[in-house]
């Protein structure tokens, strides 16, 4: 919560769509990460799915954002993409895991995508998924 709070302090301070970008990733990453912490106390996967599908509704507004210029937040969006995956692999969906992965990458400069990609394989909300045909063939292009 205080980084949400911290977020939605600086956004206020920037404004225009970079706030926009900025609170909806720190309150789909405070869905994500009560998700995660639900899980791991074992609660019940009704709630942890709850917290999923709010992370998610977070993430899409800044994915289907429309830049207004070249110079506009693509990184916001690669960024939401990239956590749809993530919310994706926690739900064990490979098939939705591989679309958000594709269209984060395409959103990531070249010559930063094989970070992104080494993070995603790595990534432990990825680890149930990260292995399907999809995904891998996803992975699989630098």
């Amino acid at each position: 919560v205080a980084l949400a709070d911290a977020a939605f302090a600086a956004a206020l301070a920037r404004g225009g769509r970079e706030a926009a970008g900025t609170v909806g990733l720190a309150a789909g990453d405070m869905w994500l990460e009560r998700a995660r912490l639900l899980r791991s106390f074992g609660k019940a996967e009704e709630e942890v799915t709850e917290c999923l599908k709010r992370a998610a509704a977070a993430y899409e507004n800044v994915a289907g954002m429309k830049g207004e210029a070249e110079a506009d937040p693509e990184d916001f969006r690669a960024t939401a993409w990239y956590n749809l995956a993530c919310v994706a692999g926690l739900l064990g969906r490979a098939d939705r895991t591989a679309h958000a992965m594709k269209m984060c990458l395409a959103r990531v400069p070249k010559a930063n995508r094989r970070r992104w990609i080494g993070e995603a394989s790595a990534d432990a909300d990825l680890r149930g998924v990260v292995s399907h045909p999809e995904v891998q063939a996803i992975l699989a292009k630098v």
